[in-house]
């Protein structure tokens, strides 16, 4: 959360046309992992495979692909 806070933060400072859809996924992300995180509190302990396939999911998709788009922009703007 408080990385996706610093990122949108940035965004904003910047002028970013795509925050909106950034911050959508990251609002998404994060309910996920929060519904995850109830599952396992409920006991439920088979959520361990679910909590992988997220942590794929954002390494490869969100890092590797969407956050590479905002990179140029920002330093472009003097951020790093």
């Amino acid at each position: 959360v408080e990385h996706f806070a610093r990122e949108e933060e940035a965004f904003d400072k910047t002028g970013y046309p795509d925050a909106p859809t950034h911050k959508e996924y990251h609002v998404k992300l994060v309910n996920t992992v929060v519904e995850l995180l109830e599952h396992f509190k409920a006991g439920d302990f088979t959520v361990a495979m679910d909590l992988m396939v997220v942590a794929k999911a954002w390494l490869i998709d969100h890092i590797m692909r969407t956050d590479m788009k905002f990179a140029p922009h920002l330093k472009k703007h003097g951020v790093n």
